[in-house]
């Protein structure tokens, strides 16, 4: 099992990083192109995830979910031609209402209509942008790990970075940006219908699935309540330049989900497994949290010592004054995504309700927090409202696993990976403490984030903070 892991799991990681790459540049561009246009997109994006819930209904969570338990495939393919009716269904109509009182809606809630075409052309993507999202849940339960990477990061990834840069470097209107979101999706939904190893029968139908699936919507709909609260928020009090500030921190701080979505992927069809099997997955839980403390940790590290430095790095002279909202969000989500674990194991587990009320609990903190300290304090108040709900949640769902499953994230060789970051920062500091300078700021920066990133990883194996099966998953990646 830990083979099939450590292979998935490179797969996912390999084609999740050359998306997230293209996609940072793809913000990074967008940034240099306009720090306001960029604000825009960023909240208009927020608002097309959380109206696209409603069509989705949770289908998308409960296909990945249950598909890895149906003993008949047949049964599963009626779950997906299912879905696609519900779906499509409601993302016809919902699409219609929103672009037809489209200007009653964005001009009375934003109190103006200078961004109502950019609005329609976001949700003339929704039926198809539902149809998508199910056929990839349909790739992550059935664990075909290539076709989940290159459909839901590797080709939207790079239609976007594609579009930007020739809006940036050939002087075009940047409106294209907008006018080619609805056609990325559409190229993809028909790429995603074609990789299906199944043919669906759009005259057999099972909406039994709608029992599992209705649950989930209301940890969906917090999920991205949590995801695009702040950003909608800070849109409604003030100027897009600040919403384009904001998620610039946002941008920075989120490579601290590189290592856990890339490993909690397929951590849910893993502990299905286990689950059918009845084997004991506590390996696999804690093999998990230490590979998101070793590449988060020393992430947490850099952007607490030197968030000016990284963000200089990324985005040089483009973006000022964001170390505050980086620092606090750092924090936020690396306490956040060392937790999240627990609430996949226990959505594994059927704790499915009490996900969604502790998840429900959270979206509603973050949007009260929000509402009271974004008025007043801007970007800082944003990233702690968000930091705060997040790990909330996080601690709660905690509790449960370790009260029902006895399965404990704190462990000794996590704090010695955790040590090892902090520790190893004292020869990056020491070199600027005595200014020793070899190149350009530039290129001193990239030096010492590499010198850095090689002492730690000596240190990690130095100080045994490893188990028999982290090295098995090692092997298995080098035998890939």
């Amino acid at each position: 099992m830990s083979d099939r892991f450590a292979k998935q799991g490179l797969t996912v990681l390999a084609g999740f990083f050359i998306a997230s790459v293209f996609i940072l540049f793809f913000k990074i561009f967008f940034v240099r192109l306009s720090v306001e246009l960029f604000g825009v997109y960023q909240l208009l994006y927020g608002i097309f995830q959380l109206i696209a819930l409603f069509a989705i209904i949770g289908l998308n969570t409960g296909l990945a979910r249950f598909v890895p338990m149906e003993s008949s495939k047949l049964k599963a393919v009626k779950h997906l031609a299912s879905s696609y009716a519900i779906s499509f269904s409601l993302a016809v109509v919902i699409c219609f209402l929103t672009v037809f009182f489209a200007k009653e809606f964005f001009g009375g809630i934003f109190g103006g209509w200078k961004y109502l075409p950019h609005y329609k052309l976001f949700m003339f993507a929704l039926p198809v942008y539902v149809l998508y999202r199910l056929n990839i849940a349909w790739q992550a339960g059935v664990g075909d790990s290539v076709k989940f990477t290159l459909l839901k990061d590797f080709a939207p990834a790079t239609i976007l970075l594609s579009t930007i840069s020739a809006v940036l470097f050939f002087n075009l209107n940047p409106i294209l940006v907008f006018i080619v979101f609805p056609f990325t999706y559409l190229i993809l939904f028909i790429a995603s219908y074609f990789l299906l190893d199944v043919k669906l029968d759009f005259t057999k139908y099972d909406f039994s699935i709608l029992r599992f699936s209705a649950p989930l919507l209301a940890v969906d709909l917090s999920h991205q309540l949590m995801a695009y609260t702040d950003t909608v928020i800070l849109g409604l009090y003030h100027p897009m330049i600040f919403v384009g500030r904001y998620n610039a921190a946002l941008i920075v701080a989120r490579f601290l989900s590189f290592a856990p979505v890339s490993l909690l992927a397929f951590f849910l069809p893993t502990l299905m497994e286990y689950k059918r099997r009845k084997t004991d997955f506590s390996i696999i839980f804690s093999s998990v949290n230490r590979w998101i403390t070793f590449f988060n940790a020393p992430l947490l590290a850099l952007f607490i010592m030197y968030p000016n430095n990284v963000v200089g790095l990324i985005f040089q002279r483009f973006i000022v004054d964001v170390k505050t909202p980086l620092i606090i969000l750092s924090l936020g989500l690396f306490t956040h995504f060392f937790l999240v674990s627990s609430r996949r194991l226990l959505i594994a587990f059927d704790d499915t309700k009490y996900v969604g009320y502790v998840v429900g609990l959270s979206a509603f903190t973050n949007l009260i927090l929000n509402l009271i300290l974004i008025p007043k304090y801007a970007l800082a108040g944003a990233a702690f409202a968000t930091s705060f709900s997040l790990i909330m949640a996080g601690a709660i769902l905690a509790k449960k696993a370790l009260k029902k499953y006895g399965l404990h994230l704190f462990e000794c060789k996590i704090l010695k990976i955790m040590c090892c970051a902090v520790f190893c920062l004292i020869p990056v500091l020491l070199l600027d403490y005595f200014s020793i300078e070899l190149y350009t700021p530039l290129i001193d920066d990239i030096l010492k984030l590499i010198f850095y990133a090689v002492v730690y990883t000596l240190a990690v194996f130095a100080t045994k903070s490893y188990t028999v099966g982290d090295k098995e998953i090692i092997k298995s990646v080098f035998n890939f």
